[in-house]
């Protein structure tokens, strides 16, 4: 009905005529206007009408039928058998969106309205919103709830997609993610414990601060909540809270849970979709979440087959950390550590985030980068003046993010921790630093490799202090790196059988 609508006004406009100097007002007398009608009712109307006149019609009729329109979703409600028509209060938008599992081909754009809806979800490649401005996809959970979760298939490695959700009547602005690609670099974030203390303060004071952040942040794949997202997680309202401060977050870029102890269980699971551990695959990485709340012989024997891969790098996530110097907690949840450490050890587990204690420490225990992150928006800990074995780093009172970044290019992985704000030493003021603010920055190098692959004599030996040739160091640097070799001579001094 609209573009009949558009059609009539431009043929009337066209057929009787505007002055291009005085455009909002129509010039032809009532003498001409009978002419032109006479006119219209003939066979020889095209012939007739001014040359200007008709390319302006054909122009009016291409646009309309032609170029794409955006969706509607009032429009599509009122099409559709399947959408809500019953009068009354449009459902209210509680929870998101925000989009979880994604992977190479795949991802779910999930929300939670106040009344019950149908909804479905518009989306396209962002190549194809910026040539069109509309979509060419469309997909629904085909129920008719309070909860959703819409499952997009067949979409493209490495690719922005737009998307607007339609809920009834009511519909989101374009919203954009990415797919994970099969190579190459990218980036993601990860932090925890956001549960908000009421009444001391909210989430909404506190974790929003942080979360708003990492919205401004640039070409973030997904991030990592490494648990403690909620105070209650079995109550609903603590939810409400939690997407009220995550909602410019959690449209753009896809959220990976860690099951915390204050999470609940249920709820947590329904809203995530996910499984009390999991793992999942990012562009030659590996990154594996265990429960460290409900610990099973069958997640340990899971855990066990899930690392036994040959994925470069090796990233695990869990609550509870193995190291701490928080002083009830002095020097970390040993029982885990004796359950999992050499589990990591054996299979070259390059990192590991957790959570629960409210700071930033980093230590270095047996090869492996430990993380606690605990800095998302909860109650501030206070860490012993006397560090555990392994220390390197810590910060208190700081409300922020890591910021991971995997470049395959050089083999490492660059991790910044960002303070968005400092609490003070009562707990009740937060001071906010500016974009950027970076507290502690470092590399993780390239996985050990081995070192008959990089450099050995003919007879496998090493001999480190027998001098070698500009040609041998040359190689090293290209086996160790696994940078592509070149063919071609580069320097004039050395034969190509000298590499």
């Amino acid at each position: 009905m609209g573009i009949v609508r558009a059609v009539d006004a431009a043929l009337t406009i066209v057929l009787f005529g505007i002055n291009c100097k005085t455009i909002n007002r129509i010039i032809l007398p009532a003498k001409e206007v009978k002419e032109v009608r006479a006119m219209a009712g003939s066979k020889s109307i095209w012939v007739q009408l001014p040359f200007l006149q008709v390319i302006t019609i054909l122009f009016l009729l291409a646009f309309v039928f032609i170029l794409p329109q955006s969706v509607n979703c009032r429009d599509y409600a009122d099409e559709s058998n399947g959408y809500n028509k019953t009068p009354g209060n449009p459902p209210i938008l509680l929870w998101g969106p925000y989009i979880t599992g994604t992977n190479e081909n795949s991802a779910v754009v999930n929300i939670k309205t106040n009344t019950a809806s149908r909804v479905t979800v518009h989306y396209c490649t962002e190549a194809y919103y910026n040539a069109n401005a509309s979509y060419d996809n469309s997909a629904s959970d085909n129920v008719y709830s309070l909860m959703h979760h819409v499952a997009l298939s067949g979409l493209e490695a490495g690719t922005t997609y737009h998307y607007q959700v339609c809920y009834d009547r009511e519909q989101t602005g374009d919203l954009r993610f990415s797919t994970f690609p099969k190579s190459g670099p990218f980036s993601f974030i990860v932090y925890g414990d956001t549960q908000d203390e009421p009444p001391n303060f909210s989430q909404e004071e506190r974790h929003k601060l942080v979360a708003d952040r990492i919205a401004q942040e640039e070409n973030i794949l997904f991030v990592i909540n490494t648990g403690d997202l909620v105070n209650d997680g079995n109550d609903a309202h603590n939810w409400d809270r939690f997407f009220d401060a995550i909602r410019l977050m959690a449209t753009g870029t896809t959220i990976f849970p860690v099951h915390g102890n204050h999470d609940g269980n249920s709820l947590y699971f329904d809203i995530f979709g996910v499984s009390p551990y999991y793992s999942f695959d990012c562009a030659g990485s590996h990154f594996t979440v265990i429960d460290s709340v409900h610990r099973t012989p069958e997640q340990t024997e899971w855990l066990n087959t899930d690392l036994d891969n040959n994925m470069k790098w090796k990233f695990v996530f869990f609550h509870h950390p193995f190291y701490t110097s928080e002083s009830n907690h002095f020097g970390g949840w040993e029982n885990l550590r004796n359950e999992w450490e050499e589990t990591f050890i054996s299979r070259g587990v390059s990192a590991v985030w957790n959570g629960h204690i409210h700071a930033y420490e980093r230590y270095l225990e047996k090869g492996i980068q430990y993380m606690v992150v605990g800095i998302g928006g909860g109650p501030y800990t206070t860490l012993d003046k006397v560090k555990f074995t392994g220390y390197q780093k810590s910060f208190e009172r700081i409300l922020g993010y890591s910021k991971v970044s995997v470049d395959p290019v050089t083999g490492s992985v660059f991790i910044k921790v960002i303070k968005a704000a400092e609490i003070s030493q009562d707990g009740k003021d937060v001071k906010v630093f500016p974009r950027g603010t970076v507290v502690d920055e470092h590399i993780l190098s390239s996985p050990l490799v081995d070192l008959k692959n990089v450099y050995a004599c003919p007879d496998n030996t090493f001999k480190p202090d027998t001098a070698i040739t500009r040609a041998e160091f040359v190689t090293i640097l290209v086996k160790a790196f696994e940078f592509l070799p070149q063919a071609g001579k580069v320097f004039a001094d050395t034969a190509n059988s000298d590499y």
